[in-house]
């Protein structure tokens, strides 16, 4: 980026210099595609006025400011600057964005496949250890209504084989035993 600085009706010292640089040089932060700026310094009576004109890639920016001092003029020429670059940053994005449409399909897929996710059962791992002991079915009932499990798991002593009492949703107890 190339800074020119002409002053008139009066000289451009150093400092003045290295003000209009270093507040030319936080440009950059804006807008990146700035290929030459030129800043003008009047002086009339007892008012300083700034012009600014910035040229970058495909546009021209020109900004104007009068004030009673030459480092506040500097300043808010500045501004001004930077909230036109802003402004224009922001027609630019929403040219580039996708129309409000697309964008609220998008977001009605995410929150479809959201609610999916939310309603699939999980499966959830129980860390505590059951053992199958050998009981009668009524044995395992109470056993059920003492645990804090809504499960027993149990061995039948009377058929040998593996069993399952559980509660129901209604209240109810469950009995499982698969057949011989």
């Amino acid at each position: 980026m190339r800074i020119q600085i002409t002053g008139k009706n009066f000289p451009i010292t150093d400092t003045l210099k290295s003000h209009v640089e270093e507040k030319i040089q936080g440009i950059k932060t804006f807008f990146d595609n700035v290929i030459d700026v030129h800043v003008t310094l009047y002086k009339e009576k007892y008012r300083y006025q700034t012009e600014i004109n910035l040229h970058s890639k495909g546009n021209d920016f020109i900004v104007n400011n009068t004030e009673k001092d030459m480092y506040f003029s500097i300043d808010n020429a500045v501004d001004k600057l930077e909230k036109q670059l802003k402004r224009y940053k922001g027609k630019v994005y929403k040219k580039t964005a996708k129309p409000k449409e697309e964008v609220y399909e998008e977001l009605e897929s995410m929150r479809a496949e959201a609610q999916q996710q939310e309603n699939r059962p999980r499966i959830m791992h129980m860390e505590d250890s059951i053992s199958a002991k050998p009981m009668t079915v009524d044995e395992a009932v109470i056993q059920l209504d003492s645990s804090p499990h809504n499960v027993v798991v149990f061995q039948n002593s009377r058929s040998g084989n593996y069993g399952i009492v559980f509660r129901r949703q209604d209240g109810n107890i469950g009995f499982i035993e698969p057949p011989k």
